[in-house]
């Protein structure tokens, strides 16, 4: 296996292909271009807003998104050589640029390496080394970060942004293309790649998941139907652009609607939902979490939101009624992964009837399979459990939205896929006779106490239930007696109290008693991966050497 592969090439063959039904896919065929969905608004609704940064107000048109997306494109060629099937990569938070970039290159078939702020730089030169683009763009932010890095990777163009959106190297590019060059911009879109996403990397490989114009433009339909996205939508993205909920802002661009780009913080998105008219807005319940621990009396309005999408990891159904309630508003849970956009959808349609007594164990599960997606159960014998039997198995899942292999890796892609282009999660979960999938945990994080299986995500959400708990986790520790206990680490609420009685006592009214934690231990915060997810690997190291 090269030790150096690049995301060029037709079909991002270096990738393996984990996408056995891509030829059937009309997308791909008919070569369907995200940025031509954004840009083809600049005719008739050049000065209808489409992009805003809050708090900052620098914003543009339709018109203006337009021209600097065909400026810069051809600002690239002109003065590096960048065209159709090269590559770059990005370091940077949410900001206005970063979305011109994407759209840029999408436009012109160029594949964009995401590149996650919050890594080390021995990890990030690991990543460009691996996959070396041909040109790095990176704010001004994180100029020391490209500075050690340009000792380290082999890229002839270092692109940078001004904080403020002055001038600036990226400007000059812009300012150079400003003709839009030929207009020829070839056949880009189909299966070209679009994006590399990379995961979290907890397991010590952060894994490069390559989409195409395609498998992001299947998600970004199941997307539309699962939110019933309208023309007068307002989107805010506060997730973070280098990772899927980009995919997600840029569906809102394709319908003509504005978005609002903030980076997170609990008080600022808040405030930004009352200032800017946001209707709609997607989250991990961490984020939730302390937007909720935020709100009192005196706090922003939040009459124009209309619906929030959530997801990223299990939800205490706790946190979902505080949700509804708190935000007055439509929520839609997603089930999906790096590697598959959008599983499994719960509809606004649940949650309301679930708060109002109607099926109320509804809100322990992820809903049912998003509108393109197939989804089964494996047994451990990779045998397709059948659907309403109520046993447990490791989720798979196909659908136009899966990504088309890991960058460079063939041998992980070929552990991630099961037949003929399905994904395999590494979840596991169960069906209800209704159809609706409740996942119990991750296969690895699965405990063997005194010959029982005790899933941690389960034990999580009994502790969630606690009214003091703001997050917790769950991992397996050695025991002489039953080989392995259960051990919880739990992250209050500002302000509140709880001993670990009250926690095994929350779960044992939830779950059979040898799933009670053995042993809990509280932190001020529980540690988190790159991708913002708790690292449980970390709590497991310190669980066994404490």
């Amino acid at each position: 296996m090269s030790q150096k592969q690049s995301v060029r090439g037709p079909d991002a063959r270096s990738a393996g292909s984990a996408s056995g039904a891509a030829s059937e896919n009309p997308l791909i065929a008919a070569r369907v271009n995200v940025a031509s969905l954004v840009l083809r608004h600049a005719v008739g609704r050049a000065h209808d807003n489409a992009l805003r940064e809050y708090p900052s107000g620098r914003s543009r048109t339709f018109g203006e998104l337009a021209d600097r997306v065909i400026a810069f494109g051809a600002g690239l060629e002109r003065a590096h050589g960048i065209r159709y099937r090269g590559s770059i990569a990005v370091l940077s938070r949410n900001r206005i640029e970063y979305m011109e970039t994407y759209l840029a290159c999408a436009l012109r078939g160029i594949a964009v390496q995401a590149l996650n702020w919050r890594l080390s730089v021995p990890e990030l030169a690991e990543i460009l080394r691996a996959s070396p683009p041909e040109a790095i763009l990176f704010d001004a932010e994180f100029a020391g970060e490209i500075a050690s890095l340009q000792g380290e990777v082999d890229c002839d163009a270092w692109i940078g942004w001004d904080a403020e959106g002055g001038a600036s190297p990226f400007e000059e590019l812009v300012t150079a293309g400003s003709d839009g060059g030929d207009g020829s911009f070839g056949h880009a879109g189909g299966s070209d790649p679009f994006i590399v996403v990379y995961t979290g990397g907890s397991s010590g490989i952060s894994k490069g998941a390559v989409h195409t114009h395609a498998t992001a433009i299947g998600a970004m339909a199941n997307n539309t139907v699962g939110e019933g996205v309208t023309a007068d939508d307002k989107f805010m993205l506060m997730g973070q652009m280098f990772h899927s909920p980009v995919v997600l802002a840029i569906n809102y661009l394709t319908h003509g609607c504005p978005v609002v780009i903030v980076n997170f913080k609990a008080d600022l998105v808040l405030h930004a939902i009352e200032d800017e008219g946001v209707t709609a807005s997607m989250g991990i319940p961490t984020m939730f979490q302390n937007m909720l621990a935020a709100m009192g009396a005196g706090s922003p309005r939040m009459d124009t939101l209309r619906h929030v999408q959530y997801g990223g990891s299990p939800t205490a159904e706790s946190v979902t009624r505080e949700l509804i309630e708190a935000l007055g508003c439509d929520l839609l849970q997603c089930y999906g992964r790096t590697e598959e956009l959008a599983i499994t959808f719960l509809s606004p349609r649940d949650h309301l009837d679930a708060i109002n007594g109607i099926n109320p164990h509804r809100l322990q599960s992820c809903g049912r399979p998003a509108w393109l997606s197939r989804v089964e159960l494996l047994d451990a014998d990779d045998n397709v459990i059948r659907r309403g039997s109520d046993e447990a198995g490791e989720v798979i899942a196909k659908s136009p939205a899966t990504m088309i292999g890991y960058l460079g890796r063939p041998d992980l892609t070929e552990e991630a896929t099961y037949g003929d282009g399905w994904l395999r999660t590494g979840d596991v979960g169960r069906f209800d006779d209704d159809g609706y999938l409740y996942i119990v945990g991750r296969a690895k994080d699965m405990i063997i106490s005194g010959g029982e299986n005790i899933y941690a995500a389960q034990v999580e959400l009994a502790i969630q239930r606690h009214p003091a708990v703001l997050e917790s986790a769950v991992v397996g520790v050695p025991d002489e007696l039953w080989g392995e206990s259960v051990k919880a680490y739990v992250a209050l609420k500002p302000g509140a109290t709880a001993d670990a009685a009250e926690i095994a006592a929350a779960v044992a009214e939830h779950l059979g008693s040898y799933q009670k934690p053995k042993s809990v231990e509280f932190l001020d915060e529980l540690p988190k991966t790159s991708a913002g997810k708790i690292a449980k690997p970390e709590l497991k190291r310190h669980a066994v050497e404490g």
